[in-house]
């Protein structure tokens, strides 16, 4: 069955989730711990490391989830094309721009990106979130089979 049917999309539902809410809720969580042994150290409970190491450690966690949010697009197969939109953009990206489709193996949720000739005005790639899907963990998702058939490309 293919994945490519018109209006199909093809990027996961959780996409905006995972854009928004994950950083969102992650800024919360851990602004609040750091704030509470922020109050710890104030109170003589805790070491002064210890808040620098939670205080590096929600900085790095921010920085990969606030990368990950803002590269991650909702894809959708339009007429041979697929249709891709970010937070403020949208393209209409044609099949013979696609030089190559990843995926992650073994990272849950599952990262697909498409690879992109160069052309002014376009993202070099493109990176979303693949549905929820039954099936072995190292076999490849059935969008990226059915991308690499329509572009024939081999990986």
């Amino acid at each position: 069955m293919s994945a490519l049917r018109e209006g199909a999309r093809l990027s996961s539902r959780w996409t905006l989730v995972h854009r928004i809410v994950v950083p969102l809720l992650l800024l919360i969580v851990g602004g609040g711990g750091v704030a509470a042994l922020a109050l710890a150290v104030s109170l003589g409970i805790a070491r002064v490391e210890t808040l620098l190491t939670a205080v590096a450690g929600l900085a790095a966690a921010l920085a990969v989830a606030g990368t990950l949010a803002l590269r991650l697009r909702t894809v959708e197969w339009t007429g041979g094309h697929l249709r891709v939109s970010g937070l403020r953009r949208e393209w209409l990206i044609p099949l013979e721009l696609i030089e190559g489709v990843q995926e992650t193996r073994l990272i849950r949720p599952k990262l697909i990106r498409i690879r992109l000739r160069a052309r002014p005005g376009m993202p070099d790639s493109v990176l979303f979130l693949a549905p929820w899907v039954p099936r072995l963990p190292l076999r490849p998702h059935p969008v990226v089979r059915e991308l690499r058939r329509v572009t024939d490309i081999e990986e």
